[in-house]
């Protein structure tokens, strides 16, 4: 935060891997930062860098699960982007388990398959 208002940074501003300030923020489990980017900078959870990482790729490889229940429970509207595929081929669960946090692979866990079951009953209703 003191970079981009002692040095004027751009928040929407992504370095030379596509990684932008609101990633940063994910994989260090700053939810303050977060906040801030969301609020006072209107920064998009949905962007990614250019490996496909988004915010949850990088909170699950650091097995920030404070930071990812955070998100899901404030904005819930991005649930989906716990299925998003990067360039690896690889979601965000993949990286959870690698970081050997038991908490958060069954957090996400659950969270996909609540996603998938809000989804299918949505689309029951749709189709009735």
């Amino acid at each position: 935060m003191e970079l981009i208002t002692t040095y004027q940074l751009d928040p929407h501003q992504a370095d030379s891997n596509g990684k932008l300030p609101i990633h940063y923020a994910a994989e260090s489990g700053d939810i303050l930062l977060l906040e801030s980017y969301m609020k006072d900078y209107k920064c998009s959870l949905i962007l990614t860098d250019k490996s496909r990482w988004n915010i949850f790729h990088y909170s699950s490889f650091e097995g920030h699960t404070h930071f990812i229940k955070h998100i899901t429970s404030q904005y819930p509207e991005y649930i989906g982007l716990l299925q998003s595929i990067n360039r690896k081929g690889q979601v965000p669960l993949h990286y959870a388990r690698k970081s050997g946090n038991i908490q958060l692979v069954t957090f996400l866990k659950d969270a996909i398959k609540s996603d998938a079951k809000e989804k299918a009953s949505d689309n029951s209703i749709i189709l009735s």
